[in-house]
């Protein structure tokens, strides 16, 4: 028997998404809107009714402000947003409070703010290192930004700075990524998350590329790069624990980490997913349509089945990279073992050096890293 994890006495993840940015990058899928900024009176009226449709003091065990950019947010905003989380939410006990944030964006007021907040772990939109790179990504900060940006976090003592890099590139080259990495490693973070590429329909990208306007380095090239970072990073003493992040001892994203063992997690504003008594559900993404009813979808949710549940519970797990997918977790979560669940698909999966599997778990192997879509492909019917 499945055991859902999302009773109303269950710590969920609690994500909200912040939809504003000054501008909307090439590569963006998000529900991120610009030139919007007047609207933010009422989209934090909005998540405020959308939190009061959840029960009274659920307990919150991870807080993110995602984008978007959360970094347009005024002190006073942010205030007025967390203090409205609290006022519903059971906040008492949080074990991460994670402010995403861009350059060029916030400022010393913002960052103090969020550290009386409770915030202690900032992420920075750095992308790269190289202004040519940027410009073609469609960001709108520099180098310059950067720097000035991580020196005020650093002045101001935040407890963990965490970076984001991305890789495979229009115009970028194996030189110019070392380059970024290299100034990243400068910086001193806590934690760095490193993103291949991923070209979406709905963006500028995917709109060039299906035009062939759009320069990229290459299979060859991009494998190249994830083999180089991750050879990089770890030289420099961090530990990938999840396909994409990297960490100092101590210092993993607790937040995402609830994604990847399906434990569950509620999602405010615009765009935001959720998982909640074994049900997945969505926002609307449009602005005007999430401000009309800013109420959980959770009744047209989905409930899982259970060898959904078994199958995502599979292919998730096996993205952290360290613990990989534990079997007692596994059977205790469903009620079977992972050899009984998923007959003889382990076993075709050592013999092909995609994982490597014990007693205790399935691991991927650095060749399953790169072709991890096919290992998850195994566990599904």
């Amino acid at each position: 028997m499945m055991e859902v994890m999302g009773d109303m006495t269950t710590a969920v993840g609690l994500y909200v998404h912040v939809p504003f940015c000054s501008r909307i990058c090439h590569y963006c899928d998000f529900a991120c809107y610009s030139g919007q900024e007047a609207q933010i009176a009422r989209y934090l009226e909005a998540v405020e009714r959308e939190a009061r449709g959840y029960p009274a003091g659920l307990r919150v065990r991870t807080l993110y402000l995602g984008g978007g950019t959360p970094s347009v947010l005024s002190a006073n905003q942010l205030e007025r947003l967390v203090s409205s989380l609290r006022s519903h939410f059971d906040l008492s006990c949080l074990e991460e409070a994670t402010l995403e944030l861009n350059p060029r964006t916030g400022g010393r007021s913002l960052w103090e703010q969020a550290l009386a907040l409770g915030f202690d772990r900032f992420s920075v939109g750095v992308q790269s290192f190289d202004l040519e790179v940027l410009r073609r990504l469609g960001r709108d900060h520099d180098v310059d930004d950067i720097l000035r940006t991580v020196g005020d976090l650093r002045r101001a003592a935040v407890p963990a700075l965490s970076l984001d890099l991305m890789y495979g590139l229009p115009g970028q080259t194996l030189d110019l990524w070392d380059s970024t990495i290299d100034r990243a490693l400068a910086l001193n973070p806590e934690h760095l998350s490193v993103y291949g590429l991923i070209l979406e329909e709905r963006t500028a990208f995917g709109r060039w590329h299906r035009e062939g306007r759009l320069p990229l380095p290459g299979e060859e090239a991009e494998l190249a790069m994830g083999d180089h970072v991750v050879a990089r990073l770890t030289e420099a003493g961090y530990e990938r624990y999840e396909l994409g992040s990297f960490a100092r001892p101590g210092f993993r994203a607790r937040h995402n980490g609830l994604y990847w063992t399906l434990d569950p997690y509620v999602g405010l504003g615009p765009g935001a997913h959720s998982f909640w008594q074994g049900r997945r559900y969505e926002n609307p993404r449009g602005l005007g349509e999430y401000f009309q009813d800013p109420v959980p979808r959770f009744a047209s949710g989905e409930s899982l089945t259970e060898r959904q549940f078994m199958e995502e519970f599979a292919f998730l797990g096996l993205r952290r990279t360290l613990e990989g997918l534990e079997k007692e977790p596994f059977r205790l979560r469903t009620g079977l073992a992972l050899e009984d669940a998923f007959p003889g698909v382990v076993e075709r999966l050592v013999e092909a050096d995609l994982v490597r599997a014990d007693e205790e778990r399935v691991v991927l192997t650095p060749r399953g890293c790169w072709l991890s879509n096919e290992v998850f492909e195994a566990f599904l019917a």
